[in-house]
């Protein structure tokens, strides 16, 4: 996966996010994601997995809905959420496993495949051979079933 780990900027918490709005952890965030992305690569090689790519539009909305957990003063619920959509992330990189088109034309249209997570959202993405591009993360009454 190459968007990994905590990175603080302007005192606030960013969930699992790489931006360049913040040049003072530029240098951080690359060693974090080079490191992290070269460890996955290797175990993708290994196990047999695709690589996980997560969009930014997807991020940022797992970053929001993990603010708002933490804005009701529960930390570590909003810490575990991120981390189990991201594991979540990684379980699509199985490459037995096949996934169908999803049912909202528009995104059936482009080849977008869908999958619900935990009946409250939906994750959107993309699946070659080689990787899994995650898309969007929304919630699935926003999105035609």
């Amino acid at each position: 996966m190459r968007l990994v780990g905590w990175i603080r900027c302007a005192g606030k918490r960013l969930c699992r996010i790489a931006t360049k709005s913040c040049p003072e952890n530029q240098n951080r965030k690359n060693i974090i994601a080079g490191r992290s992305t070269r460890i996955q690569q290797k175990a993708n090689q290994k196990m047999g997995r695709r690589e996980v790519i997560v969009k930014q539009s997807a991020a940022e909305s797992i970053a929001s809905i993990s603010w708002y957990i933490e804005s009701m003063d529960l930390v570590d619920t909003a810490e575990k959420f991120s981390d189990s959509v991201y594991n979540f992330f990684l379980k699509l990189a199985n490459p037995i496993r096949v996934y169908s088109l999803c049912k909202d034309p528009q995104r059936a249209i482009v080849g977008y495949k869908c999958v619900s997570y935990k009946k409250k959202y939906t994750v959107v993405f993309i699946e070659n051979e080689n990787e899994v591009i995650v898309c969007e993360f929304v919630l699935s009454k926003t999105i035609h079933w």
